[in-house]
């Protein structure tokens, strides 16, 4: 499995196309393949997932219970605007105008790799919402992670 880090400038051009950082694309098509699925975040920003990753949050999404309102509600999130997509020759992918507007892309993106899957935020929100976050993240490693008396991630 193919696993992404970083944060990477890349340009949405005209045609809605952004073209995947280089070590993506190398690591990822000697691994994975070029093919991905779009969908939508919590907030302003796309996820971009392998096709084996995708599949494991359609096999997580299939155990969830269609008559349970939040669960179906859920689905229906993550399931609206999924699109499957191809990296062309030149590792570009294409971004649905309806997901260009959905997390209100400009020109300037930033691409986050999160282990198993790619965040992309238009470069404006991103920064926004990582000033935000920064003054969280002292508070959230503590209450997530542990106490100042032990630490669950072993070796840190």
């Amino acid at each position: 499995m193919t696993r992404t880090y970083g944060e990477y400038e890349v340009t949405l051009d005209s045609k809605g196309r952004i073209a995947l950082p280089a070590i993506y694309k190398k690591q990822l098509s000697q691994e994975e393949g070029m093919t991905f699925m779009l969908t939508k975040g919590n907030d302003n920003y796309l996820i971009l997932y392998t096709a084996s990753q995708w599949k494991k949050v359609e096999e997580t999404l299939d155990t969830l219970n269609d008559y349970n309102e939040e669960a179906m509600e859920l689905k229906i999130m993550m399931m609206s605007g999924a699109s499957p997509i191809e990296a062309d020759a030149a590792g570009r992918v294409v971004i649905p105008k309806r997901m260009i507007q959905y997390a209100g892309f400009k020109k300037d993106i930033v691409m986050l790799g999160m282990s198993d899957k790619m965040l992309i935020w238009d470069a404006v929100e991103y920064e926004k919402a990582i000033d935000v976050n920064k003054d969280r993240q002292k508070a959230l490693s503590a209450k997530i992670l542990g106490s100042s008396y032990s630490n669950p991630i072993k070796g840190v």
